[in-house]
C-alpha cells in the first residue's frame, strides 16, 4: 500500500509539475503575442504611445530570455544527472 501511495504521489507531482511548465510557456507566449501586436500597433499608427509599446516588446524579450535560462538549466541538470555513475 505504500507503494501505491507514493507511486500516486510522484504521479501528481509529475501532472503538477506539467501543467505549471505548460501554464509558463503559455504565458511567455501570450507576452510574445501582446509585444508583436504592440509592435504592429505602434507602427500602424493605432498606439499613440511609443512607451506602452516598448513596454510590452522588453516584457516579451526578458520572457523569452528567461525561458532560455531555465530551458538551458533543464539540459545542464539533464545531463549532469545522465554522467552520474549508478
Amino acid at each position: 500500500k505504500p507503494l501505491q501511495e507514493a507511486q500516486s504521489d510522484q504521479a501528481a507531482g509529475q501532472a503538477d509539475f506539467a501543467s505549471v511548465l505548460k501554464e509558463a510557456i503559455r504565458a511567455v507566449d501570450d507576452l510574445q503575442k501582446q509585444g508583436e501586436a504592440a509592435s504592429i500597433g505602434l507602427a500602424t499608427g493605432e498606439i499613440q504611445d511609443a512607451h506602452t509599446a516598448v513596454i510590452a516588446l522588453e516584457k516579451a524579450s526578458l520572457s523569452m530570455a528567461l525561458t532560455v535560462e531555465v530551458r538551458n538549466k533543464i539540459i545542464e541538470a539533464y545531463n549532469e544527472i545522465m554522467r552520474m555513475q549508478i
